[in-house]
């Protein structure tokens, strides 16, 4: 099993607490290898598809407003979902769940400057 298989399981499970530092990493390799242009990419399509205000408390300084698997997998759609859960090789809400517990965490550990770092892979070292 790899590190991301391993973190993705983790996190799903509940047995693993990520740390903050491997969130970014974690959610940018993730969105690669489904294809969906990275963390950068994930949160575009999440705005796209109606959660801009959760998306900006997430880049902002305060407070990260959280979402739900349901309003994720809305905002990113049937497709993207498919594939995300394919490159986690989750069920598709397994990776729905693991998405709205830890992506306000990660989005926001990704940009301490209000915007995303350009290579979160580099922050989590992953």
């Amino acid at each position: 099993m790899g590190l991301l298989d391993d973190l993705t399981a983790g996190a799903v499970a509940g047995t693993r607490k990520l740390d903050q530092k491997t969130l970014p990493a974690l959610f940018a390799r993730l969105s690669s290898n489904a294809g969906l242009g990275g963390l950068s990419g994930l949160v575009e399509r999440l705005r796209r598809g109606g959660l801009s205000h959760e998306v900006d408390s997430w880049l902002g300084g305060g407070r990260n407003q959280p979402v739900s698997a349901e309003q994720v997998g809305a905002a990113l759609g049937d497709d993207a979902v498919a594939r995300l859960a394919a490159a986690a090789d989750l069920s598709e809400d397994d990776l729905l769940d693991m998405l709205a517990r830890n992506l306000p965490q990660a989005v926001d550990e990704a940009s301490p400057n209000g915007a995303l770092a350009d290579d979160p892979l580099e922050i989590g070292g992953a």
